[in-house]
């Protein structure tokens, strides 16, 4: 069920010093002029689909149920990848099928290829490299108009997923993973969580429901440094390196009122978290 006020999310790596944004809100607007427009972020890297993928599962999942999605980080545009829309956990998502929307909707339960004659109330041409504005924001508009996605495809046969790094937990107390981003404030996140802190240290959910407890003291290796771990930013002097929980609940290397990436962490780094063992 869409809001009452349809809402549609851009995410894209466009940046706004250019006429792309705008033209694909222009569009939006044409086709549904009372919706409610939200940037999400158009400071993506370019072509950089992790980094997207990672911003719209942290960002969506804060919106009203019915919202559409629409992403365009699209390095393949103009090739045969397909243009697609889907349903996940009742929030719909529009982008191209190259793994950008699956760490968000890791599981949609009815998907589309977006058919180009289709795509607007009436045909238009479509660019060859600028799907955003002919395909996505017009799919996108009429999701949000509350138009099934059956009216705007065909049934999708593969859906790609991006594949993260898995982490592994070693029986002496140490937790393996890796640096997945690097954010706006040189924070390393990391692929260790979610996580929670609890009286006496932290505790690591696993997909099997089954949790891992790590007691203090807790540190973190990376790249050789071995950096504290800490609940909030105030607990060290400006400068100093430290690791904590985010606010998405993975861990996080971070300087306070600093950048970890200006030390040389990057992403892809191996990291390991260590503490005292006690799993249930």
């Amino acid at each position: 069920m869409n809001p009452r006020v349809p809402i549609i999310t851009i995410t894209t790596d466009f940046g706004t010093r250019d006429s792309y944004v705008g033209a694909m809100k222009g569009v939006l607007l044409q086709h549904l002029p009372h919706v409610q427009l939200v940037d999400i972020s158009h400071e993506i890297f370019p072509q950089d689909i992790l980094q997207a993928a990672l911003v719209l599962r942290e960002a969506s999942r804060y919106f009203p149920i019915g919202t559409t999605h629409l992403v365009v980080i699209d390095p393949g545009v103009g090739s045969e990848r397909e243009a697609i829309a889907l349903e996940s956990a009742k929030h719909y998502f529009v982008g191209p099928n190259n793994g950008v929307l699956s760490i968000a909707a890791p599981t949609p339960s009815e998907a589309v290829v977006i058919q180009h004659s289709i795509a607007g109330h009436q045909p238009v041409e479509i660019s060859h490299t600028f799907h955003g504005r002919d395909l996505f924001a017009p799919a996108a508009a009429q999701i949000a108009a509350g138009i099934p996605l059956s009216k705007l495809g065909t049934p999708l046969d593969r859906y790609h997923r991006l594949e993260l790094p898995s982490i592994d937990y070693v029986a002496s107390g140490n937790i393996i993973g890796k640096v997945l981003a690097i954010d706006h404030f040189g924070n390393a996140i990391t692929n260790i969580g979610p996580v929670s802190h609890i009286s006496n240290g932290i505790t690591l959910d696993l997909y099997e429901g089954e949790s891992i407890i790590l007691e203090e003291p807790l540190s973190l290796e990376v790249g050789g440094i071995t950096v504290p771990f800490h609940q909030t930013y105030s607990n060290v002097a400006t400068g100093e390196l430290l690791a904590l929980i985010g606010s998405g609940k993975m861990v996080e290397i971070a300087v306070r009122e600093g950048s970890a990436n200006e030390l040389g962490i990057e992403r892809g780094d191996t990291v390991s978290l260590s503490g005292k063992p006690n799993s249930r």
